[in-house]
Protein backbone atom coordinates (compact mmCIF):
# COMPACT_ATOMS: atom_id res chain seq x y z
CA UNK A 1 0.00 0.00 0.00
CA UNK A 2 2.96 2.32 0.65
CA UNK A 3 4.77 1.90 -2.49
CA UNK A 4 1.41 2.26 -4.41
CA UNK A 5 -0.17 4.64 -2.66
CA UNK A 6 2.82 7.03 -1.88
CA UNK A 7 5.97 5.72 -4.15
CA UNK A 8 6.58 5.19 -7.04
CA UNK A 9 4.21 1.80 -7.44
CA UNK A 10 6.55 -0.74 -8.64
CA UNK A 11 7.25 -2.98 -5.65
CA UNK A 12 6.57 -6.50 -6.09
CA UNK A 13 6.09 -9.64 -4.25
CA UNK A 14 9.50 -11.13 -4.95
CA UNK A 15 10.94 -7.69 -3.52
CA UNK A 16 8.95 -8.31 -0.16
CA UNK A 17 11.35 -9.95 2.19
CA UNK A 18 10.14 -12.99 4.14
CA UNK A 19 11.53 -12.95 8.08
CA UNK A 20 12.73 -15.68 9.79
CA UNK A 21 12.73 -14.43 13.25
CA UNK A 22 10.00 -12.64 15.25
CA UNK A 23 12.25 -10.25 16.45
CA UNK A 24 12.74 -8.88 12.93
CA UNK A 25 9.51 -9.51 11.92
CA UNK A 26 8.24 -7.48 14.86
CA UNK A 27 10.95 -4.78 14.04
CA UNK A 28 9.61 -4.33 10.34
CA UNK A 29 5.83 -4.14 11.58
CA UNK A 30 6.46 -1.30 13.32
CA UNK A 31 8.53 0.51 11.13
CA UNK A 32 5.99 0.10 8.20
CA UNK A 33 3.68 1.49 11.19
CA UNK A 34 5.82 4.35 11.96
CA UNK A 35 5.86 5.20 8.44
CA UNK A 36 1.76 5.03 7.53
CA UNK A 37 0.87 7.03 11.05
CA UNK A 38 3.47 9.88 9.64
CA UNK A 39 2.18 9.93 5.99
CA UNK A 40 -1.83 9.54 7.32
CA UNK A 41 -0.71 12.20 9.58
CA UNK A 42 0.99 15.08 7.07
CA UNK A 43 -2.70 13.78 4.97
CA UNK A 44 -4.95 17.30 4.36
CA UNK A 45 -8.77 16.20 4.70
CA UNK A 46 -8.62 17.75 1.24
CA UNK A 47 -6.52 14.45 0.02
CA UNK A 48 -8.20 11.99 2.19
CA UNK A 49 -11.30 12.72 0.62
CA UNK A 50 -9.50 12.25 -2.81
CA UNK A 51 -9.01 9.61 -4.95
CA UNK A 52 -5.21 10.63 -6.04
CA UNK A 53 -3.70 7.76 -3.36
CA UNK A 54 -5.82 5.57 -4.29
CA UNK A 55 -3.84 3.90 -6.92
CA UNK A 56 -4.05 -0.01 -5.44
CA UNK A 57 -6.09 -1.79 -5.62
CA UNK A 58 -8.80 0.63 -5.85
CA UNK A 59 -7.44 2.26 -9.19
CA UNK A 60 -8.12 6.22 -7.94
CA UNK A 61 -12.22 5.02 -7.79
CA UNK A 62 -12.42 5.23 -4.16
CA UNK A 63 -11.85 8.29 -1.44
CA UNK A 64 -8.15 7.24 -0.10
CA UNK A 65 -10.00 7.28 3.56
CA UNK A 66 -11.96 4.31 2.72
CA UNK A 67 -9.02 2.68 1.53
CA UNK A 68 -7.19 3.31 5.09
CA UNK A 69 -10.21 2.69 6.71
CA UNK A 70 -10.09 -0.86 4.67
CA UNK A 71 -6.11 -1.30 5.69
CA UNK A 72 -6.69 0.01 8.93
CA UNK A 73 -9.70 -2.99 8.99
CA UNK A 74 -7.89 -5.68 7.48
CA UNK A 75 -4.67 -5.12 9.84
CA UNK A 76 -7.01 -5.46 13.32
CA UNK A 77 -8.60 -8.48 11.47
CA UNK A 78 -5.41 -9.88 10.90
CA UNK A 79 -4.02 -9.23 14.60
CA UNK A 80 -7.15 -11.08 16.20
CA UNK A 81 -7.03 -14.47 14.13
CA UNK A 82 -3.13 -14.26 15.08
CA UNK A 83 -4.12 -14.03 18.71
CA UNK A 84 -7.10 -16.47 18.34
CA UNK A 85 -4.34 -19.00 16.45
CA UNK A 86 -2.09 -17.94 19.28
CA UNK A 87 -4.37 -18.84 22.13
CA UNK A 88 -5.78 -22.09 20.41
CA UNK A 89 -2.09 -23.38 20.37
CA UNK A 90 -1.41 -22.49 24.18
CA UNK A 91 -4.40 -24.39 24.83
CA UNK A 92 -3.50 -27.60 23.47
CA UNK A 93 0.19 -27.49 24.94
Amino acid sequence: MLNHSFGDGTLTKEQINVYKDVEAVKLNIYFLVERWEKILNRLTEEELYSKRYSKFPFNKEVEFHKVASWLNFELMKNASEIGYVRFEYASNL
